[in-house]
């Protein structure tokens, strides 16, 4: 299965969507075995280790645990690309090829009968933070949510996002583990549910040191292993504000058991939410001052509306929000070439909508019909579409009256959009090359990242900017952008999902090299690891 936005094919497993009819399970003669070891390079017992296909239709993840002997093994398995990846309480979660937290790791090729041995891997030990959270006064507070957390680059701009977390005990105490070594930020909140509360002043969430602005709190640098201990925080509790209204129907009557949020537009924080009731009513407390989005869902059907909101030190009253069933999108799939390919049915194609910044869109992917014609419903807003194919299929072009929307958002605020025209093409480019360091050995330790020359094409959810990590032997592939000019360079460390943050696309330009890529061309580039700082 391959799916897309536009029309990307990247090495990392995708989403399952409908499937052909199938016999069975896809097997082979291939076999991938090794050692899963401690920091001590001694053999570790009971880790799971997980078998993920890159590149292989029609199989599932493979999972197995170690024996004594810190030995595991995959057997029957088909040629194709793989990742593998092993986890153990209190130690830290490593792919294979993962040299530091939070990068890729590298896929290991797989050809037929083939036998990959001592695919081995250590697991460092992961790093402890304990501490204890109290109230103003310097009671313990207990079951409260405790986090750890970091930015990262998601969807089209930096988040700070989850990463580990723990709930205080009676004592106030609470302890996270299997931490690998980074800069984090450390929070806590009450647990339980508190929204409905009227009570103007309230416990927020606390950043440390101690304060409810991320902007002024203090990152803790973790170590790997180490036991950080004695992280004390004191909740705040200040002024909240609440956001009331009213939830109607596209009839102008009170839309009752209606599911209300209120999330930060910045999507740096947890939001609120509330049900309406009999007469439609919804108030949601516990707000800080902020831009918010309030959404309206209805919990029989797929109605939605939303609207902006920005609060300060008063409450919001008198929002009024109109819920429908949205608009549709309609269309029609073709192929590259003329006729539908004999091998790919209509239920082996499936098309969605989503969101500019990545969010929800449609509410699932919805196959296309018989007729290949297909229908999308409960749209709102901008989205961009997007579609899944099994086998070698994929989107080259969307259309809608001779105009391009392959990579741009259609607006569906102002009713239903008809005559979008899918062109899918089983021609596509690829990039493969190998990467070595300054003195020409092969560097698999290493990342590849590919992306237009033009920085206007660098956006959120194109189809133009690609990652991968070389192979064993310093090789690597990356398929399916689309014609143009691009610059790709080799980088020693890339956390996931930097790939596509604009600041340091614009820093690897400099040190980039530059290429063409024609429509369904074949490119060699060779490249050699570069230092950027």
């Amino acid at each position: 299965m391959a799916l897309t936005s536009a029309h990307v094919f990247t090495q990392s497993p995708t989403p399952a969507g409908p499937q052909r009819d199938k016999p069975g399970v896809q097997t082979g003669t291939g076999i991938i075995r090794g050692r899963i070891l401690g920091p001590d390079a001694m053999p570790l017992r009971r880790v799971r280790v997980r078998l993920t296909p890159m590149a292989v239709e029609d199989m599932d993840s493979r999972m197995t645990v170690t024996g004594d002997d810190g030995r595991y093994e995959f057997g029957q398995l088909p040629t194709g690309r793989y990742g593998l990846s092993a986890s153990k309480g209190g130690y830290v979660d490593i792919e294979y090829g993962q040299r530091r937290p939070f990068e890729k790791g590298r896929p290991i090729d797989l050809g037929n009968g083939q036998v990959q041995e001592r695919i081995d891997l250590t697991l460092p030990q992961g790093a402890v933070v304990t501490g204890r959270v109290t109230d103003e006064s310097g009671e313990p507070v207990a079951q409260a949510s405790v986090q750890l957390s970091r930015y990262r680059f998601l969807n089209g701009r930096r988040r700070l996002t989850y990463v580990f977390g723990d709930t205080t005990d009676d004592r106030g105490e609470f302890r996270i583990f299997g931490v690998p070594p980074a800069e984090y930020f450390l929070s806590a909140d009450q647990s339980g549910d508190f929204g409905r509360s009227s009570d103007p002043l309230r416990y927020v969430r606390t950043y440390f040191p101690g304060t409810a602005a991320v902007a002024d709190a203090q990152r803790i640098r973790v170590k790997l292993g180490e036991e950080l201990s004695g992280v004390a925080l004191a909740l705040i509790r200040q002024r909240v504000a609440s956001i009331s209204g009213v939830v109607r129907s596209s009839t102008a009557t009170p839309a009752a058991l209606t599911m209300v949020m209120a999330r930060p537009a910045d999507g740096d924080d947890v939001g609120h939410d509330d049900i309406s009731g009999a007469e439609g009513a919804f108030s949601i407390t516990g707000i800080l001052p902020g831009n918010y989005t309030v959404e309206a869902r209805s919990f029989f059907g797929g109605d939605r509306a939303s609207a902006q909101v920005t609060v300060g030190n008063a409450d919001i009253a008198g929002v009024v929000l109109t819920i429908s069933a949205g608009a549709a999108a309609r269309g029609r799939i073709r192929f590259e070439g003329g006729s539908p390919p004999r091998d790919l049915s209509p239920s082996g194609v499936v098309m969605f909508a989503v969101s500019a910044t990545g969010g929800e869109g449609s509410d699932a992917p919805k196959p296309v019909r018989s007729d290949w014609t297909f229908e999308l419903t409960g749209l709102h807003g901008q989205l961009m579409l997007a579609g899944g194919t099994v086998g070698d299929w994929g989107i080259k072009t969307i259309t809608i009256g001779g105009s391009d929307f392959t990579e741009s958002t259609i607006d569906f605020s102002k009713g239903d959009v008809e005559g979008i025209d899918v062109l899918l093409s089983n021609r596509h480019s690829e990039i493969a090359g190998r990467v070595t360091d300054s003195r020409g050995a092969v560097a698999g330790d290493a990342s590849v990242v590919i992306f237009p020359e033009d920085p206007d094409k660098w956006t959120a959810l194109t189809s133009r900017i690609g990652s991968a990590r070389p192979d064993q032997q310093g090789r690597f592939s990356l398929k399916g952008l689309p014609a143009g000019r691009y610059l790709a360079i080799a980088l020693d460390y890339l956390e996931e999902g930097e790939e596509h943050d604009p600041d340091l696309l614009k820093e690897w330009a400099r040190f980039a090299t530059a290429f063409t890529l024609g429509d369904g061309e074949s490119r060699t580039i060779d490249l050699k690891v570069t230092q950027t700082n």
